[in-house]
């Protein structure tokens, strides 16, 4: 035992529990596989369902299993991006990613080594003992000698009372966010989608178009293939780059996710160095139309309209500029039009890769997406009416966003304060009776 935090004593977390060792035998391998992706952020809660036996990934051709095997009260913790506070009180018998430590509590009460080890000082102090860049792990070598509130065993029972209720509160509240984010987005999308199909006017006669996924339209209205639409596409650039968002003095190339649901976001670039020579043709300008190249199938062809950005932003070799034919169509309706479920419908339709994580959009596939083109006016009109009302929904979006993260914050402070004795679990309980 070593030190204090807060008024309790502390120990080495090693000298609590018993690290399992690594199961590369058969005895694993009926046991259902649990990964990182299953394990909630900060919350500790199990998401999805465990993978069976039969379909697990990570049980060798020859029948070994790899991973870790835990059983029930047992506490996994991930030693990747440790950053994410995952950290699961196990219920069931299974096996895990070698990504997560599995801890037998033998000194500790386990749903109170569960709660101290997404304290934010656990996690911060893990963090800063990973390595590698792009894929920070930390090792049980470090962890496992990392101070751990220690208080009497009735004590850490109570505070794992109090916290199983207090938090069951603010997740509950923090879940209502959510549906409600989630019923904003679908109302967002609906809206946008039955703007840009014609459908807001049901008095306007309509004509089918024989596009099984377009198929029907107002009668005014045309349908024309992008290449018909567009002047010009052309592909970026990416030299080695810096990754950090530019000063104000200095030229950036454009990540992947500057192109966000048709969303451009100026920030999402990389500094290039001071003697690379910018052609001035690939400079991103007012008015331009972005498409992502490569990406997930989700994502691939993601599309954006340019509006005043910021100066010295490098087209790059992710992202494809299209130049729209002037007076044919508004390309804030064609942005609009290619992020709906109708739009994207043919994008994924035309993705190519050699895996289901990463494909490609080619030029020539792009330029044969068909689009509704409305009479320029109506174009305007529409555009006019989905800005003002997609921001309304905006704003309901971004409040609700900073509800959930104050009251995830809250969870995260109320946690670290009550495991480490800084708020008392048994003078708040008794309070909250009153």
């Amino acid at each position: 035992m070593r030190g204090c935090t807060g008024r309790f004593p502390v120990a080495s977390l090693k000298h609590l529990v018993a690290l399992r060792p690594s199961a590369i035998n058969h005895d694993g391998i009926d046991r259902p596989h649990v990964g990182l992706e299953n394990i909630e952020p900060w919350t500790g809660r199990f998401l999805g369902e465990p993978v069976a036996p039969d379909n697990d990934p990570s049980t060798e051709p020859g029948g070994t299993a790899l991973g870790k095997v835990f059983e029930p009260n047992d506490v996994l913790f991930g030693k990747l991006r440790p950053y994410l506070a995952k950290a699961w009180l196990a219920d069931f018998r299974g096996r895990s990613t070698t990504e997560l430590l599995v801890m037998r509590p033998v000194k500790i009460e386990p749903r109170f080594l569960q709660y101290a080890l997404m304290s934010p000082d656990f996690v911060d102090a893990v963090d800063a003992a990973t390595f590698g860049s792009r894929m920070p792990r930390a090792e049980w070598s470090d962890i496992g000698c990392l101070p751990v509130p220690f208080p009497e065993p009735s004590m850490q029972c109570v505070i794992a009372d109090y916290l199983d209720r207090e938090t069951e509160g603010i997740d509950g509240s923090i879940a209502a966010k959510e549906r409600l984010l989630s019923l904003l987005a679908e109302r967002r999308r609906a809206l946008i989608t039955r703007a840009v199909t014609g459908e807001l006017n049901q008095s306007v006669p309509r004509s089918t178009t024989g596009i099984n996924w377009l198929r029907e339209i107002p009668a005014h209205w045309k349908v024309a293939r992008l290449r018909f639409l567009a002047a010009r596409m052309e592909q970026g650039w990416s030299p080695p780059a810096e990754n950090r968002e530019p000063l104000a003095d200095e030229w950036g190339v454009l990540k992947l996710n500057a192109v966000c649901q048709g969303r451009f976001d100026e920030s999402a670039a990389k500094t290039l160095p001071s003697d690379i020579e910018v052609p001035s043709d690939l400079e991103i300008r007012d008015g331009d139309f972005l498409i992502t190249r490569s990406n997930t199938p989700s994502l691939v062809g993601d599309v954006c309209f340019v509006a005043t950005p910021k100066p010295r932003l490098m087209l790059s070799d992710l992202i494809y500029r299209l130049t729209l034919a002037d007076g044919v169509i508004d390309p804030r309706f064609l942005a609009y039009f290619l992020t709906t479920p109708v739009g994207r419908c043919q994008i994924e339709m035309d993705a190519r890769g050699t895996s289901a994580s990463m494909v490609k959009i080619s030029q020539e596939h792009i330029k044969d997406w068909r689009v509704p083109v409305p009479p320029m006016e109506e174009q305007q009109r529409i555009v006019g009416l989905l800005n003002y009302k997609t921001a309304l929904i905006d704003r309901l979006v971004s409040t609700a966003v900073r509800s959930v993260a104050v009251l995830k914050e809250r969870r995260s402070t109320m946690i670290a304060s009550v495991v480490t004795g800084r708020l008392d679990a048994e003078d708040q309980a008794c309070s909250s009776l009153d």
